[in-house]
């Protein structure tokens, strides 16, 4: 089982993400809900519900990637840059995510400037559930 973690589900690759759902067991941790699949099997939990959840988290946004650096009960935490947006006090994220050991993911296209900010991430494209099976080291 593996948990995606967002701030929100107005994401525009939000589809892609049910993709994945569709071949493996996802969890969605939501700060905000809003507008969901309803006819998605993927089960969705307020954020809190993170601190009991002992499989892998992928923070799919910032705020969601700085809580989760933050988390002490979270021991396999990552966080995949598949869009970026440094809008909403996203500077303040990136040093925050600096800082910490989160594993990184990015789209292809974005590789050389997560390379550049960051570290070197790994190749994961539009979530899909091979690059993420790696990505997870199964």
């Amino acid at each position: 089982m593996i948990g995606v973690y967002l701030d929100n589900p107005y994401v525009p690759w939000m589809d892609s993400v049910y993709r994945l759902a569709e071949k493996t067991d996802i969890v969605l941790f939501l700060n905000n809900f809003g507008k969901v699949d309803v006819h998605s099997k993927m089960a969705m939990l307020p954020s809190s519900s993170i601190w009991s959840f002992d499989g892998p988290i992928i923070a799919g946004d910032t705020f969601s990637a700085c809580y989760l650096s933050h988390c002490p009960v979270a021991i396999n935490a990552y966080f995949y840059i598949n869009n970026i947006d440094w809008n909403n006090q996203a500077y303040q994220a990136i040093d925050i995510i600096k800082a910490t050991s989160l594993k990184l993911a990015t789209e292809p296209t974005l590789a050389h400037i997560v390379k550049a900010i960051f570290r070197e991430p790994q190749i994961v494209r539009s979530w899909d559930y091979e690059d993420i099976k790696r990505f997870l080291g199964r």
